[in-house]
């Protein structure tokens, strides 16, 4: 609209750049009155005719072009925005009343405001991938094979040094390679420490371009499932992608060793595949192509195509089968780091929706998909969460999301995976202020919305027997606005439960807890993970490598950690202190939302409890607040993707068995019947990080996570 008014009103523009039409940048602006053209120059070696020139206009000013975003740029948008709406034309769209999209809908309808119409806004649509475009892993033979290429993998104990103090090899290869691998110990020191390399050009007539070494640590320790941690196999199959990123190479052969004392096992070549397939993808979808360009010559993106594991003497059908299901996973993982590093005005709530819309379509006689919007939400009762999403715009407003697998065949299990969608999270009224808030990072707080539709991902490509999955987020944004939260403010859950706001800070756990409750009593699971950013005292107590969970069951506890374990994800179980509980005690409510002070995730967690009727449903709590995030360069982990993955996984082979609750806590209905009941917090995300005084002498009845 603002291009045609400028056609008409500045006919110049048009016969300056001699054309029809004209484009503008999206970060630019227009305004009317003296709109200036910029001509871009042609892009080297293009012609004319394929590349026209552009014109872009921007906000002219009486000093020259104003910088986008400026105030002074905001005060001409303004009054560009009111002589087009004098000007335009009056199309105008009715608005439409909340429904609940069931079944594929993941485009729930907007509600309208007042009794007039609204008007139409649109958006350019961002065409970005949803998922990584990963290699192809495949389990080779011995045999003739080129490629550009091949990699082994080598424990420690294939290197000593000699009597002068100098490494050698003790691989029994034949030359060329032997006198390779001698180079790489003298020339540059590789002892086949875990994730080391080395590689180098063959010349001649070779049937490789290059050849590399990757360490593989200490043999007697190169198991497939790792005693505590990631598998050493899946460390080297990332260093195997990280080397062929520096040496272009778009087709790898990677031999497995046969480890001394050790056997073998079929699900080494899967942790390989996993790592490698893990290992190549990085993080470049927001970059124009001259910047993609630029940094694909300064440090060079994957290329990789094909990759070949040899496995020596395991049963090749087994091997296959663990390459199928370590795609799986990386796939999922995939999804769930995109998702995370996805900025917050792009991953609104509409984006996760139609995300798991996408996932939906993958499998739709596996999957159904239910959206509920506003209206939908508020029939429902869902107080807490419409609390935390009060001020958000129209169009990022909520989305609750219900997707649904059900596998083939007989359901032994129903189960539910709850992720905190909190897409950005300013810290409402609580505002996040000052060095370390972190509100610049908000945008990773809907980590584990992220980790369940990941985890939704891997299960369309397993499709799991015995185990039917029901994927639930509760999709906001956390903003400042006069409708919106307060403290001091009393809501009332889904379950009837009422909770004063004393932190609008603490909005996560609110979002959950009527999620949590949504899953029990509309889903009928049998048990459920909830998986939050929750709490920066999780941080304060177990680092940035490790999740905290939580769980009064301890068959519960052991099946997280077993899960974990298998897909190399560190976890430790903390304990549900009861002695907390007194903390969220409100006065004029059932309970407040924070309990402030020390053990801020332990009260966090204590908070969820009084939402789960623990006496029928198994319940835990996975707090991945300083895991969802690596800050070295990273950036997002997808944590949290393939334990839940691997969790859902095992429900399926096991028949459903009735919980147990040691500590006997109280169910949300006896706590409507009584104030001042247990339970206690911390603020939710990881910038109010609070000290975890004391949960180190308060330990659950067993610990079974020690590594």
């Amino acid at each position: 609209e603002i291009c045609s008014m400028l056609a008409a009103q500045h006919s110049n523009i048009l016969s300056s750049c001699n054309m029809g039409q004209f484009t503008m940048r999206p970060s630019f602006h227009c305004c009317l009155g003296s709109a200036t053209p910029i001509r871009r120059p042609f892009a080297a070696g293009k012609s004319a005719s394929r590349q026209p020139p552009r014109v872009f206009v921007g906000v002219a000013g009486r000093s020259g072009i104003v910088r986008p975003h400026s105030s002074r740029c905001r005060h001409v948008q303004a009054q560009a925005a009111s002589a087009m709406a004098a000007s335009a034309s009056k199309e105008k769209v009715s608005g439409q009343k909340g429904t609940s999209t069931a079944a594929g809908g993941a485009k729930a309808g907007a509600k309208g405001k007042g009794k007039g119409t609204a008007k139409k806004v649109v958006k350019p649509k961002q065409e970005l991938p949803w998922q990584p475009s990963l290699p192809v892993v495949t389990i080779g033979k011995p045999g003739g094979w080129t490629g550009d290429l091949l990699v082994l993998l080598a424990p420690d104990d294939e290197f000593e040094a000699n009597a002068d103090g100098v490494m050698e090899c003790k691989i029994a290869v034949q030359p060329p390679l032997s006198d390779i691998f001698s180079e790489f110990c003298q020339d540059q020191g590789f002892t086949g420490s875990l994730g080391e390399t080395a590689s180098a050009r063959v010349g001649g007539n070779s049937a490789c371009r290059y050849v590399a070494l990757v360490g593989l640590g200490p043999g007697v320790k190169a198991k497939a499932v790792a005693e505590w941690g990631t598998s050493p196999f899946q460390v080297a199959g990332v260093s195997v992608a990280q080397v062929a990123k520096q040496l272009g190479a778009k087709t790898v052969r990677v031999a497995l060793p046969v480890p001394k004392g050790v056997d073998l096992e079929a699900a080494a070549a899967g942790m390989v595949a996993r790592g490698v397939l893990t290992g190549c993808d990085t993080a470049k979808r927001f970059k124009c192509e001259e910047a993609k360009q630029e940094s694909k010559e300064k440090a060079k993106q994957s290329s990789l195509e094909t990759v070949e594991i040899l496995c020596g003497p395991v049963d090749q059908d087994e091997a296959t089968a663990a390459v199928t299901r370590a795609a799986a996973y990386a796939i999922g993982t995939g999804v769930a780091r995109y998702l995370v590093e996805t900025p917050a005005n792009i991953c609104t709530p509409q984006y996760l929706a139609e995300t798991a819309g996408r996932i939906r379509d993958l499998a739709p006689e596996r999957f159904s998909l239910t959206v509920h919007d506003r209206p939908a939400v508020e029939k429902m009762g869902m107080g807490l969460y419409l609390g935390v999403a009060a001020a958000s715009e129209e169009g990022n407003d909520l989305r609750f999301i219900h997707l649904v697998y059900k596998p083939e065949g007989e359901v032994k299990k129903k189960v539910g995976l709850v992720g905190k969608g909190v897409t950005f999270d300013s810290g409402g009224y609580n505002m996040k202020v000052g060095p370390g808030s972190m509100i610049e990072m908000m945008k990773f707080d809907m980590g584990g919305a992220g980790a369940v539709l990941g985890a939704a991902r891997s299960i369309a490509e397993l499709q799991p027997a015995g185990v039917e999955v029901h994927f639930i987020i509760a999709a906001t944004e956390n903003m400042v606005d006069a409708k919106g939260m307060r403290p001091g403010d009393i809501l009332t859950g889904m379950g009837g439960i009422t909770v004063e706001i004393n932190n609008t800070d603490a909005e996560g756990r609110l979002t959950l807890a009527d999620a949590l409750w949504y899953a029990q009593e509309n889903a009928g699971v049998d048990a459920v993970i909830d998986i939050a950013t929750l709490t920066g005292a999780i941080i304060t107590a177990l680092g940035n490598d490790i999740s905290g969970h939580f769980t009064p069951s301890a068959a519960m506890a052991e099946r997280v950690k077993t899960a974990a374990a298998n897909v190399g994800e560190k976890t430790w179980r903390m304990p549900l202190e009861m002695d907390y509980a007194a903390s969220l005690t409100s006065d004029i409510a059932d309970l407040r939302n924070s309990a402030g002070g020390a053990a801020g995730s332990v009260t966090a967690a204590l908070f969820l409890e009084k939402f789960v009727q623990t006496e029928s449903v198994e319940w835990a709590h996975i707090d991945i607040a300083g895991t969802a995030w690596d800050s070295s360069g990273v950036g997002a982990t997808g944590y949290g993707s393939a334990l839940l993955t691997e969790w859902c996984v095992l429900q399926g082979q096991e028949e459903a068995a009735a919980p147990e609750s040691p500590d006997a806590p109280i169910s949300p209905k006896a706590l409507q019947k009584q104030t001042g009941t247990q339970s206690s917090e911390s603020q939710d995300g990881p910038a109010s990080a609070e000290a975890l005084e004391g949960q180190n002498d308060a330990q659950p009845p067993e610990r079974p996570d020690a590594p």
